[in-house]
């Protein structure tokens, strides 16, 4: 069953890369996927459990994904594919001020539950005091939740993220001075991690920042092609946060012993790789009934905002163990399948997944075709690949913050981008009735 997997595994690289463009969300979708699943079967069945079931199904959905996007490539008019594509412009002056006041604004929340906590700024730069705070703000998430924090306060979070997101998607358009603010833009939420334990604000932020950086690149038709010196960058970037967020997780226990440290690299192979496993065992060993959901727990951050369902803190709170012997690991993490195989059954979560593939490369076409509307297309998109890029957690429309930092999102690309059309038809207007 492994080499079959693994073959499988193989064909799909293929078919996403060979079918689908280099970065569109199809091919980070397999990428991602294949790779957790390789380095279970690999790596790691000396010490996880594997039962082979839930990863096919894994693989399957994500075939689904593929085969949506490709799919689109036979409703496009092939015309389109050879005449130039219409420019699409920016505010740069205008984005340049929303991201100073935006990482600004960014800071607020983590700062603010600091203080909520009794904590002031000062009491971070004491490293014992650090140490505690991020072990009692670790406690607090599990057991308290947002219940200390006002509505505002909570809002508040929305900036923490779409600042990172606002700066990826400026990276390439403006100046070499502006681009340095742009990678700042990262800093509120490495603030919370290292402050309050938060290694999931920095995952996110990431992920964000990229995600914004990728969809200006379509929008813009700026080349997706990195030069090695860009990949080895990239790969050491990786290693660096890789190598903080393991610092976050021995701060959040408030301890630095050598005990600690071993105790959090099992952690770490639980965050890496968890998810897998734990999808793997309760796919394979859940008898499913016909009483599904039907969207609720995709969509947790609707659903529990108007109170047709609660969402618990981390979603799923009943962890399942698959370490073998010694190995002591579980995990409550069950990716994005486990929701959407609840809501849609296997079938109906393998049909969503092959809509969701095709409006992500409907999206990249109507981008690259056309620039009307492209606000509402770049929002869209931007959600796919959070969606995607979040998929080994759970889904990302699970956290109101998060739905909300996309209406936000949407709101500010129509802004930057109409600017300069409103602009330039009041100056034809002018340069007309001067003509005349």
């Amino acid at each position: 069953m492994t080499l079959f997997l693994l073959l499988f595994s193989l064909f799909l690289l293929f078919f996403a890369n060979k079918f689908n463009g280099l970065f569109d969300p199809a091919w980070f979708f397999a990428m991602q996927w294949v790779g957790f699943i390789s380095v279970v079967l690999i790596f790691c069945q000396d010490f996880i459990k594997v039962e082979y079931v839930g990863m096919l199904f894994i693989l399957l959905a994500v075939f689904s994904f593929c085969f949506g996007s490709w799919s689109v490539n036979l409703f496009v008019n092939k015309k389109h594919r050879i005449t130039p594509p219409k420019n699409l412009k920016i505010s740069k002056k205008l984005a340049s001020i929303l991201l100073f006041l935006l990482l600004i604004v960014a800071f607020y929340y983590p700062i603010e539950v600091l203080y909520t906590h009794g904590y002031s700024l000062s009491n971070i730069f004491d490293i014992k005091e650090l140490l505690s705070i991020n072990n009692e703000m670790s406690v607090a998430r599990y057991t308290e939740g947002d219940k200390n924090y006002s509505l505002a306060t909570q809002f508040m979070m929305v900036f923490t993220y779409l600042t990172p997101l606002l700066g990826g998607f400026c990276f390439r358009l403006l100046s070499r001075k502006m681009k340095l603010i742009c990678l700042l833009t990262l800093l509120p939420s490495f603030f919370a991690g290292f402050t309050q334990a938060a290694k999931m604000a920095m995952i996110t932020s990431v992920f964000l920042w990229c995600t914004g950086l990728i969809v200006c690149s379509i929008s813009y038709n700026f080349r997706l092609r990195p030069s090695l010196l860009q990949w080895i960058s990239s790969v050491i970037c990786i290693f660096v946060f890789f190598l903080l967020l393991f610092t976050t997780m021995v701060m959040r226990t408030g301890r630095t012993d050598s005990d600690t440290v071993e105790i959090i690299k099992s952690k770490f192979v639980e965050y890496a790789v968890g998810s897998v496993p734990c999808f793997d065992i309760w796919y394979s060993n859940t008898e499913l009934n016909w009483n599904y959901s039907y969207g609720t727990k995709t969509f947790y951050g609707i659903s529990n905002f108007i109170g047709l369902a609660k969402r618990e803190q981390g979603v799923y709170t009943v962890p399942v163990d698959f370490g073998i012997g010694k190995h002591k690991l579980s995990s409550n993490v069950y990716t994005i399948f486990r929701s959407l195989v609840e809501d849609y059954s296997s079938i109906g979560a393998c049909i969503f997944l092959f809509f969701l593939g095709f409006i992500s490369n409907f999206c990249i076409y109507m981008l690259k075709r056309f620039k009307t509307n492209a606000f509402l297309w770049q929002a869209i998109l931007i959600g796919v690949y959070a969606y995607v890029l979040w998929s080994f957690v759970t889904s990302f429309f699970a956290y109101t913050s998060y739905i909300v930092m996309l209406v936000l999102v949407c709101l500010i690309l129509f802004v930057l981008q109409t600017k300069i059309s409103i602009v330039n038809i009041k100056k034809r207007r002018k340069q007309s009735i001067e003509t005349h």
